[in-house]
């Protein structure tokens, strides 16, 4: 009986990772909250770490790679000019996110996290970190990001730069912006929500009812919107009104094949009528691991697979000063392990999983 088990297992694995004959037409990496840490470049006591995940990342070949938000950690709304502040902290942590990845060759996307916009909650007057005013700062925070980070121009009207969609071959990527100002009267809160409504959803539908010939539609915004995600020292930020909200329902209603988040540090992979949600993404200097997703496009499926690997963590709080000691692994490239994998192919829905593994199977 151990044998028959063990014969069906070496099959599994076998089928699970034979290899295409036919390569991808095309294939992307998304890698959310890398860094969430302001750094200047070379980044002291962890530039062989991220270098190792940086080169990792480029032996997949992508045609592009993702950071659906948290690159920096962005409390800069501070001093007696807070809008110079967050400029000169931009120009010094920006360029050197771009010095770092821009290093491995590699041609990013990014959208806006919490961290981009001061991180939460957005009060009217001093936040906990001693930011002050930070919601009518949301305009210079989005400025400074579409400078450095040079997104498409082609957003909604009102976003430009924290919006953007991206058509490669057959493939349409949609990029939201999960953080709009809320001006309800009388709001004694977070003057931001955790939304996608009025003008922006307006221009996502656009966006979708203009490129509905593309075959693949992918979604990326910062926060999860599905319930039940697992979460690593994160605020734990989540979409108002989840698979109720507007831009949930717009989705599922357009045939999105899946919504790429980050937020909260950690995999969870659910599939909610029809359409896959991939929180991923991890805070390496806390966590010590660093995961990401890889996404191919072939002639007949779309196949979704995320990577993950233990790196050596030392001793020591991490700080901008001072940051957390982080080493590569000592087995190098091989410590890189498939957390899950799934493919999409043609059903008579639309778009449907055809195998789930590893934490693609899992809630």
């Amino acid at each position: 009986m151990r044998i028959v088990t063990s014969i069906l297992h070496i099959a599994i694995v076998f089928l699970a990772t034979t290899v295409r004959a036919e390569e991808p037409s095309w294939r992307f990496v998304s890698i959310p909250d890398f860094l969430n840490a302001d750094r200047v470049y070379p980044v002291p006591n962890q530039q062989k770490a991220l270098d190792f995940v940086l080169s990792s990342i480029a032996d997949e070949k992508p045609d592009f790679v993702l950071v659906p938000g948290d690159l920096v950690d962005g409390r800069w709304a501070t001093g007696e000019a807070p809008a110079a502040t967050i400029r000169a902290k931009a120009d010094l942590h920006y360029t050197a996110w771009n010095s770092l990845v821009g290093a491995h060759g590699l041609k990013v996307y990014a959208g806006m996290g919490d961290h981009e916009y001061g991180d939460d909650p957005w009060p009217a007057g001093k936040d906990r970190f001693g930011q002050v005013n930070k919601p009518a700062l949301l305009p210079v925070f989005r400025e400074v990001f579409r400078e450095h980070m040079n997104p498409p121009d082609n957003g909604a009207e009102h976003l430009k730069g924290s919006t953007w969609f991206l058509r490669h071959k057959d493939l349409l990527i949609i990029n939201v912006d999960t953080f709009e100002l809320d001006t309800t009267p009388g709001n004694k809160g977070s003057l931001v929500k955790c939304q996608v409504t009025g003008k922006q959803l307006d221009w996502v539908r656009e966006t979708l009812e203009t490129h509905a010939d593309v075959r693949w539609k992918i979604v990326m915004g910062h926060v999860p919107i599905m319930p039940g995600v697992r979460a690593y020292r994160s605020s734990n930020c989540k979409l108002i009104d989840g698979v109720n909200s507007p831009l949930w329902r717009l989705m599922t209603e357009k045939k999105v094949d899946a919504y790429l988040c980050g937020e909260v540090h950690a995999v969870t992979c659910s599939n909610e009528s029809g359409m896959e949600q991939i929180a991923h993404g991890d805070i390496l200097h806390f966590s010590g691991t660093s995961n990401y997703l890889l996404v191919e496009g072939f002639s007949d499926q779309l196949r979704l697979t995320i990577k993950e690997a233990k790196l050596v963590l030392g001793k020591g709080r991490d700080t901008a000063d001072q940051p957390a000691t982080i080493e590569p692994p000592a087995d190098g490239k091989q410590s890189w392990r498939i957390l899950g994998t799934t493919v999409l192919k043609d059903g008579p829905d639309g778009h449907q999983p055809v195998q789930r593994t590893g934490c693609f199977n899992r809630r």
